[in-house]
């Protein structure tokens, strides 16, 4: 029941916006000035962040090369979206995922094919 909750929580704040991006490149400005680029791997319901292969840029320019960083949510300012996605689709698509696959990771079509787990789920429908 409480993950249940969680679920629809997530779903009425914009932390399933970022969710859905999940599987994209993104910027990730911190509160202390500091940016991070890199692929999104993981975002929770507090909105803490695992990017992988992150380019990491300070105040005075200085980049360092991650292969993982987690950001904790409190520390993130800015989350930019791609200008290649639509996040209005992207979360359509997200919530689609959450609410039709099942604990075995896959989705039944109805022709009864099973497909794995897929967050963006438009070309599939």
């Amino acid at each position: 029941m409480g993950m249940r909750n969680n679920a629809r929580r997530s779903e009425r704040s914009l932390v399933c916006a970022i969710q859905a991006l999940v599987g994209t490149h993104i910027l990730v400005e911190l509160r202390n000035d500091t940016c991070v680029r890199g692929l999104l791997d993981d975002c929770d319901d507090a909105i803490n962040v695992i990017i992988k292969d992150s380019l990491v840029e300070d105040v005075q320019g200085v980049e360092k090369k991650l292969p993982l960083i987690f950001i904790r949510g409190s520390h993130i300012r800015f989350v930019h979206i791609p200008l290649n996605i639509s996040i209005s689709q992207a979360v359509e698509d997200r919530l689609i995922w959450r609410r039709f696959v099942g604990t075995c990771g896959y989705l039944a079509k109805s022709d009864g094919h099973c497909l794995p787990k897929e967050p963006f789920l438009s070309n599939l429908l």
